[in-house]
């Protein structure tokens, strides 16, 4: 019984191993959930989906972030043996374990630093490179001192000082010159609350959707599955280009959703790419009507679109590729793209209006179809708004229906009408006589001095 209670007590129990290296990259919500679990079996799947969340590539047998998280534990274990305890609890072990070895490494064990640390001797120096694990939030560069104490760990140490770019490691101050470098190399050096928000960043986890967006483009897209999705472009007040998408998600009555991940980059430039992470996607609906809507406010200009769907359960992801271009027309009167919506009402509130919230555009609450297909006898309806002009603005809809040929031919007389509003919602009753084929609406606007714009969306009918 003894020797039994002696072999298991060298196995931590499960329920500890958020006390090990991976409490370094659990985020809080995580962190809560797994310490309310209260079986083994609910720890094991948890361990399992939380490494799965992480895989850059879910498709592959091998878990790539997994397999460097746990090598880069073991040498931070080798290599930071000045502690009583392993190398990854050291502060060297945890920024390696984050951010991997550094580019530079300058070392001086003699060195006596007058630092926070106490009065021991002894100061190393990482420089990386390249703002460090893609953090857009850190300097293109940090510099990462560690000074010894009087234990011989060497710790992180925030003396702005040392952590400049411009710091003589033979230069270190004595008593006669106490103060003489800060003054000359103050222009130059990092202000002691810059070096404490970058260093304090640096023992932060790197963005998760960095390394996942990373792995996608190193795939062929041919690996994936497509992504359903629905991109539409508005003017925001400010005049930035507002992009919205809008994901399918079908899926089982509680089911939990996908992790949605988006980025957008500028073709050929150099410029860090803009991120929606997760959490930016808003799920509505249920079902096979589940759906995702995201939004960001872009610069001029094209950008291409890489947006990737990661299933928690399964581990199956989903990609879509495409770019989001300017919207056209240089005229004075501009119309945003034609949504086919599922759903359109005005809000009832004033107040309620905008444009940085999920479905919400403008003045109207808009939920739009990912697909471009509507069941026979449901309603078509249309939303766009109107840039520019002068009210008041004349509207002309034409139903076109397309030929066997492929020429496309108009059914019956325009609808028209006069309005004030820039934001406007159509909407057209199909019959159950309608040919199942494909349709489109072409929509024209004329404002008050004769300038005008035109759109169109297409659409086909079917029998679900």
């Amino acid at each position: 019984m003894m020797v039994s209670g002696a072999a298991e007590a060298k196995e931590p129990p499960l329920r500890a191993w958020l006390d090990g290296p991976v409490h370094y990259i659990a985020n809080e919500d995580e962190t809560r959930e797994f310490k309310n679990l209260k079986t083994d079996p609910l720890r094991a799947a948890f361990v399992e989906k939380f490494w799965r969340r992480r895989d850059p590539t879910p498709k592959t047998l091998a878990n790539e972030y997994r397999q460097l998280f746990w090598q880069r534990v073991q040498e931070a274990d080798e290599k930071f043996l000045d502690s009583a305890g392993p190398g990854w609890k050291t502060d060297r072990g945890k920024i390696y374990i984050l951010y991997g070895p550094p580019e530079e490494v300058h070392e001086d064990p003699n060195a006596r630093t007058g630092s926070e640390s106490g009065s021991g001797t002894g100061l190393i120096r990482w420089t990386y490179r390249g703002r460090p694990g893609g953090r857009r939030d850190l300097n293109p560069d940090v510099i990462v001192p560690f000074v010894r104490d009087v234990s011989g760990e060497y710790r992180v140490s925030y003396d702005p000082k040392l952590a400049s770019p411009f710091f003589n490691p033979f230069q270190i101050e004595d008593t006669n010159t106490a103060g003489l470098s800060s003054f000359l190399s103050a222009p130059q050096s990092m202000s002691p609350l810059g070096v404490m928000l970058d260093l304090g960043k640096m023992q932060e986890v790197p963005p998760q959707e960095e390394v996942l967006i990373a792995g996608v483009e190193t795939v062929e897209a041919f690996a994936y599955e497509p992504l359903p999705l629905a991109l539409d472009r508005f003017v925001t007040p400010t005049g930035e280009l507002l992009a919205v998408l809008t994901v399918s998600i079908p899926g089982s009555l509680g089911a939990e959703p996908p992790t949605i991940l988006a980025k957008f980059s500028r073709p050929g430039a150099a410029s860090t790419p803009r991120i929606l992470a997760e959490g930016s996607f808003r799920v509505e609906g249920a079902g096979a009507s589940r759906i995702a809507q995201g939004r960001i406010a872009l610069g001029p200009g094209t950008w291409e679109l890489t947006v990737l769907a990661v299933d928690p359960a399964s581990g199956a992801n989903r990609v879509y590729r495409g770019r989001v271009d300017p919207l056209g027309g240089a005229g004075p009167v501009r119309l945003s793209d034609l949504v086919l919506a599922g759903t359109m009402e005005p809000l009832p509130f004033a107040v309620q209006a905008g444009y940085t919230d999920p479905y919400i555009v403008g003045g109207f609450k808009v939920v739009p179809r990912v697909a471009s297909t509507l069941p026979r006898g449901e309603p078509l309806r249309v939303f766009y708004e109107i840039y520019g002009g002068a009210p008041p603005y004349h509207l002309s809809y034409r139903l076109e229906g397309q030929d066997n040929d492929g020429s496309w031919r108009a059914l019956g007389k325009p609808q028209e009408q006069d309005t004030d509003r820039t934001g406007q919602g159509f909407e057209l009753p199909t019959g159950p006589s309608w040919p199942t084929a494909a349709y489109r609406l072409r929509v024209q606007v004329t404002d008050g001095r004769g300038a005008g714009a035109a759109g169109v969306v297409a659409f086909a009918l079917n029998d679900k």
